[in-house]
């Protein structure tokens, strides 16, 4: 029934990587920049996904048409997924307007029942750096993939902001809707877990 084969290869692996998370950042996901990447809803509760593009005509850092940012085709991806089987019927999303890089009251999910993911080829050390430089980390897990850092440098500014990382994986590109590559993906779990 599904509309492509690597749509469920795609499922399957987010499935084997929500059992590399800690069962307490399982409450909900926080995806910034999140584009059309709805798949991660599949691992949590309940998942934010933040945007400069939502709702918008244009923005300068668009990876799609900026038609598939307006909330009609949204709410349609995500049915769409839902229809395949890659998404639950119940799913619950928040979809977020705003600029990920600054701190606001709507966008504040450093906590420990939360997951943060970072992916789609994003500097993962230096959005740290600006969006966290007065505010210790506090996500129960946080969730790299493609990061345009190198992997020493990404363990070495998470080994500063108390995490360790309990999980690589090198992946392999999936070609599926609404999906980015799962290339070099790793979890970070503070070092007290």
């Amino acid at each position: 029934d599904e509309g492509y084969p690597a749509m469920k290869q795609y499922a399957d692996t987010l499935d084997a990587l929500k059992r590399e998370l800690p069962e307490a950042a399982l409450s909900r996901g926080y995806y910034v920049c999140a584009g059309t990447d709805f798949y991660w809803a599949r691992l949590f509760e309940h998942t934010v996904f933040e945007d400069a593009g939502y709702g918008k005509d244009y923005v300068k850092n668009m990876w799609w048409r900026p038609e598939r940012y307006q909330t009609a085709s949204l709410e349609k991806t995500v049915a769409q997924l839902q229809g395949q089987a890659v998404l639950p019927k119940n799913v619950s999303i928040d979809f977020l307007t705003g600029n990920a890089h600054t701190s606001r009251e709507d966008n504040d999910f450093n906590a420990a029942d939360t997951t943060l993911v970072i992916k789609g080829g994003h500097s993962v050390v230096p959005f740290l750096k600006d969006r966290f430089s007065d505010t210790p980390l506090q996500f129960g897990a946080i969730v790299t993939v493609s990061p345009h850092d190198s992997r020493e440098d990404l363990l070495s500014a998470m080994d500063e902001r108390g995490y360790t990382c309990s999980y690589y994986g090198t992946g392999k590109t999936l070609y599926a809707p609404f999906a980015m590559g799962l290339r070099r993906t790793s979890v970070f779990v503070p070092k007290e877990q």
